[in-house]
């Protein structure tokens, strides 16, 4: 469980650093007007989202594995 959450974090901040990174470059590129706390939720929720697929698609690789026998249940 501790695993999961630490992935789950690790994935958070990764993405919420990527996001937010490209939501500062697109503002000052096609010069759109919003404060830093609309671009902190936009950053928030995007990377949030990111963490979840990415958690998502690691219990999918799990299952498939525990399907074919490689792993342990």
């Amino acid at each position: 469980m501790a695993e999961i959450l630490r992935q789950l974090l690790v994935s958070f901040l990764y993405g919420f650093g990527i996001v937010y990174l490209f939501i500062g470059l697109t503002k000052k590129m096609f010069k759109y007007n919003s404060n830093s706390v609309q671009i902190i939720k936009w950053a928030a929720s995007l990377a949030a989202l990111v963490a979840v697929c990415q958690f998502m698609q690691e219990v999918y690789q799990t299952y498939l594995e525990v399907l074919k026998g490689q792993a342990p249940p």
